[in-house]
């Protein structure tokens, strides 16, 4: 009978698994073990109240004590959809069957006391369950901090082979600014110089332009004297026609001939005598 027990059961699992997506125990192989939990806590003589979801013509008021309702179909419902997707979510929801039986039934009913059995067995069931998830997730933080510690030392690797390319390159930084600088410099150098003998050209021209304005007046000075006597004598011969006078000009006289002091002796004893 023990043999043909574990064999319905067996038959049972293989068809639940079925019934589960196959990429889903694929990602989490634990979930077969739940889905296993599952069966025998279903099988099980203390679940049969538990089985199906709780209807308020036998409970009155229940919704409005117990929030979040859950029973044994809608957790394997739940659990072939794909939305627990781990064993602690599975335990999560098996356990709250347990805790709205017992919340809801007043304390010592058959109901509170069966709650709390299935609960127990639910525990013992789950625990070998939980020691591998355990397990599995130790296993994986582990491989995930090999893998971090990988990457930093590939980065710390990276980085000291990239160093000495760096100083280097700021070297050429450095010294192409420098050079940057000394031919801004040289630049204005030749600016300033270039400025300084323009301004020197420049006044140099515009004292040659003085000097040659100078040279250009003192030679039109004689010939505008001229032209000033001319237009005086022009305008004395103009003034007599209109008068009708005519002022004779004077007739200029004549030099003292220049006698010797010998002549001048001849006369005087000439006188004399």
């Amino acid at each position: 009978r023990r043999g043909d027990r574990r064999s319905a059961q067996l038959a049972e699992l293989s068809l639940a698994l079925e019934e589960v997506p196959a990429p889903l125990l694929a990602e989490q192989p634990l979930l077969a073990e739940c889905l296993r939990v599952w069966l025998a806590v279903s099988n099980a003589k203390i679940s049969i109240p538990f089985r199906e979801p709780v209807q308020e013509k036998h409970a009155p008021n229940y919704f409005e004590v117990i929030k979040t309702p859950m029973d044994l179909s809608t957790v394997r419902a739940r659990l072939v959809r794909g939305e627990l997707r781990t064993p602690p979510e599975f335990l999560r929801d098996m356990l709250l069957i347990c805790k709205n039986a017992i919340h809801y039934n007043r304390r010592g009913s058959d109901l509170e006391e069966l709650a709390k059995e299935l609960r127990a067995m639910i525990r013992a069931e789950m625990e070998p369950v939980m020691d591998s998830w355990r397990r599995q997730q130790a296993a994986v933080r582990k491989e995930a901090a090999a893998a971090a510690a990988a990457a930093a030392a590939a980065v710390a690797a990276s980085a000291s082979a990239a160093a000495p390319c760096a100083v280097a390159e700021e070297q050429r930084e450095v010294e192409q600014e420098e050079e940057e600088q000394e031919e801004r410099e040289e630049k204005r150098a030749k600016g300033t110089k270039r400025g300084r003998e323009g301004e020197g050209v420049e006044r140099r021209l515009q004292q040659l332009q003085k000097e040659k304005q100078e040279e250009q007046q003192q030679q039109q000075q004689p010939v505008q004297q001229r032209k000033k006597v001319a237009r005086r004598g022009g305008g004395g011969g103009s003034g007599a026609g209109t008068s009708g006078t005519h002022t004779p000009t004077p007739t200029p006289t004549p030099p003292a001939p220049r006698t010797s002091a010998r002549a001048a002796a001849v006369r005087q004893r000439r006188a004399q005598s």
